[in-house]
């Protein structure tokens, strides 16, 4: 497999022959053959332990983290603000003093360890990431139950680019640049695309749905919504006179 990052892209796919491997400005690639022969981490930690730099579209700062200590099988890209982070510490663990200097991509590595695919369960807060176990082969993409941060993905035979940019995902390699003619009717109609199905204006692109994980494993590719937000029937409003009073409600109590 190749493991390819480029400001918040990351690209999986088989490896054919094992060649050296390439880094080319913020972009490094990382080949694991399926028989569990890997190149060392080593090759790649000059780009996979910088900070890749900071989204100018979103403004929300994007790194990636390499290993931890004793998940060397573990490497996680996105852009990740826990909320909860102090009962994550605590349910997972981690000595106080281990703990301040944790990065939270790397509490996402172990949190992986121990809830696996039930992950995303256990956040609060914003966050897109995409994590790859090298051990199991397969890699998990999620998005925070509200889609605060964007995360776009495609598929390339047997391979996996995530992004969290549209600029970033054409800029990888092999991206096909064609129009997605049926989500671009959408737009024009509705002035918005079918979130449900996660379509975009490119062609083969698509964006994870908030409140959703992703889940691949070579062509096998899964996903599945974790976060549905409910609906309580007594603080729903009966009617529109009831609807604008509580409105003026929260404008007097913003005011004040």
């Amino acid at each position: 497999m190749f493991w390819e990052g480029r400001t918040q892209g990351a690209l999986m796919s088989p490896c054919r022959k094992k060649t050296a491997p390439r880094v080319r400005g913020c972009m490094v690639r990382d080949a694991v053959r399926r028989q569990s022969k890997c190149w060392p981490w080593e090759a790649f930690s000059a780009v996979l332990e910088t900070d890749y730099g900071r989204d100018r579209d979103c403004g929300t700062a994007c790194s990636s983290l390499r290993s931890t200590v004793g998940l060397p099988h573990i490497a996680v890209v996105g852009s990740v603000e826990l909320h909860n982070r102090q009962e994550l510490v605590t349910s997972l663990g981690i000595a106080r003093a281990v703990a301040e200097n944790c990065h939270d991509l790397s509490l996402l590595a172990h949190a992986y360890e121990r809830w696996g695919d039930k992950l995303p369960q256990q956040l609060e807060g914003q966050f897109a990431f995409a994590l790859r176990d090298s051990r199991q082969g397969r890699v998990l993409a999620c998005t925070d139950h509200l889609g605060s941060l964007p995360l776009l993905y495609r598929q390339q035979g047997q391979s996996l680019v995530v992004a969290g940019d549209m600029r970033t995902m054409l800029r990888t390699e092999g991206c096909p640049r064609e129009l997605n003619v049926t989500a671009l009717r959408a737009f024009g109609d509705f002035d918005t695309l079918p979130a449900e199905a996660g379509e975009c204006l490119h062609k083969g692109i698509y964006a994870l749905p908030p409140g959703s994980i992703l889940v691949t494993s070579g062509s096998d590719l899964r996903i599945r919504s974790y976060w549905t937000p409910t609906i309580r029937p007594d603080l729903v409003s009966r009617n529109e006179r009831e609807i604008y009073e509580r409105v003026r409600q929260l404008i007097v109590t913003w005011k004040s």
